[in-house]
């Protein structure tokens, strides 16, 4: 499975299609990774409560590196 991604992380996610977005992680399932957009993650901070997402397959999604 490896290294579990952290809640907050910012990601990459392959889109249906192929695109590409980025995401930042609400949970790490094991082999499903809940993700939300970087709005959805602010606004959810500042009212408290969780984040709401959506799943994608772990080979989906790439940690990426923040500056």
């Amino acid at each position: 499975m490896g290294v579990l991604m952290e809640k907050g992380v910012l990601v990459e996610v392959v889109l249906f299609g192929g695109g590409r977005a980025k995401r930042r992680v609400v949970q790490d399932g094991g082999k499903v990774v809940i993700v939300c957009t970087e709005s959805e993650y602010r606004r959810a901070r500042a009212e408290g409560r969780q984040p709401e997402g959506i799943g994608f397959p772990r080979g989906d999604v790439k940690v990426l590196k923040e500056c």
